[in-house]
């Protein structure tokens, strides 16, 4: 009889249990598999493991509401992971050991990518250089000729990159370790805000997509909690797992947020701001090779002197969105019962309207105006209008996991009662 009773409280939980170590474990390996097999096509690399891991929580699935949502969030983040280690140059991945593919595959990084990244850095540093030389000269030899003719514009500074925020092993000190500690402490206790609120101020499932941010205040305070809520779930759990992971393998620890609330426009914030993991996935994973492949069906795109077109980007980006969209579809999908109604693959497909709109009336003004209408305009003007926009598409990310409760069912450790 206790044997009948322990087999019926372990039974439903062993299944899922099974699946999400398939799904943690056995699919990178068989893809580490594929990459070392010689006869294996790269695109069987990428595409065998994560369709076997799409269709296993569809074929292994239990009652609990809790295993499923996290055997769905374990694979969104590995599906993630297997495309971006699937796109690496067979060339260097056929060298890997397996220790430097897990490498790969939970710090995004091996040595040998590091290097590489440094490289380039290292030259756009100095090609920015040269042209900045340039530059004065030609605006001494514009000054020294009574301002006559065209103003010379100034070269463009490289970018700040995700990799410049990530901290070393020798900083990583008792220091740093504390200072951690109270910003974990700090945002748990935020968290915590977020939870209370949702509890007892319930937040409506199905607020208005149009309007609401003008017209209804409750609204307003609903999606800017779910959101604060969204970040700090997110940053939370990579925060305390990553460091962990880090220590192990010995890198460089990467932030995956660059404080995403004070973005000035949509490219700032998925490019630069907001979860770093994903978007160097979706980068390496979508975006290079859907450039690679425009570049390919090109007239004259296999020619050394080619320069890309603009629409070639604007497609990169649509597509961008769109495998983000409709892997979050199916994350939705795992975990909830009902219809989605592809708000989440809409949400992105909005995101991808915003962006574009971004990047062409900067491309317009800099060719009409001189300059770039964006960057002149004040940041808290920017900062303004992309929340609003930003905000009045918020509801179709955010109505599938209040319909369903996943925001409350999904928690860290809270004191609220």
């Amino acid at each position: 009889m206790p044997n009948r009773i322990i087999t019926a409280a372990i039974q439903p939980v062993l299944v899922p249990a099974v699946a999400i170590a398939l799904v943690a474990h056995v699919l990178p390996v068989l893809q580490y598999a594929l990459i070392k097999s010689r006869k294996v096509p790269q695109w069987a690399v990428i595409v065998v493991p994560i369709l076997i891991g799409l269709v296993l929580p569809f074929v292994i699935s239990c009652d609990s509401w809790l295993i499923n949502g996290y055997y769905g969030a374990q694979h969104l983040i590995n599906s993630f992971r297997l495309l971006d280690a699937g796109f690496v140059a067979p060339a260097m991945s056929s060298r890997w050991t397996i220790i430097d593919y897990y490498e790969y595959f939970f710090t995004f990084e091996t040595k040998e990518t590091r290097s590489i990244k440094e490289a380039g850095k290292a030259k756009k540093q100095e090609e920015y250089v040269r042209q900045l030389a340039v530059y004065r000269e030609e605006m001494a030899a514009f000054t020294a000729s009574g301002s006559k003719g065209s103003k010379p514009r100034p070269p463009t500074a490289p970018r700040k990159s995700p990799s410049d925020n990530a901290v070393p092993v020798e900083k990583r000190d008792a220091i740093y370790y504390s200072v951690l500690t109270m910003r974990v402490l700090f945002m748990w206790v935020m968290y915590n805000g977020v939870v209370w609120y949702m509890k007892y101020l319930p937040v409506n499932p199905d607020p208005p997509i149009r309007g609401f941010v003008l017209h209804n205040a409750k609204a307003i305070v609903d999606q800017a909690m779910l959101s604060i809520n969204i970040y700090m779930l997110l940053n939370l759990v990579y925060m305390v797992l990553y460091h962990v992971i880090v220590e192990l393998f010995g890198v460089p620890y990467q932030p995956m947020m660059d404080s995403p609330f004070i973005s000035v426009g949509f490219r700032d914030f998925w490019s630069h701001r907001w979860n770093f993991i994903v978007k160097e996935s979706l980068r390496r994973g979508v975006f290079q090779p859907t450039m690679a492949l425009l570049r390919l069906i090109t007239p004259g795109g296999k020619t050394a002197h080619f320069r890309m077109p603009a629409w070639h980007a604007i497609v990169g980006a649509i597509m961008t969105f769109f495998v983000s969209g409709m892997i979050h579809e199916w994350f939705i999908a795992v975990i909830c019962d009902e219809p989605t109604y592809f708000e989440h693959l809409l949400f992105f497909v909005l995101q991808a309207v915003y962006t574009i709109a971004e990047v062409l009336i900067r491309q317009t003004g800099r060719k009409t105006l001189g300059y770039d209408p964006i960057d002149a305009a004040p940041k808290w003007l920017g900062l303004i209008v992309t929340w609003y926009f930003m905000a009045l598409g918020s509801p179709l990310f955010t109505n599938p996991l209040v319909r369903e409760g996943v925001l409350l069912k999904i928690q860290l450790p809270n004191f609220v009662v």
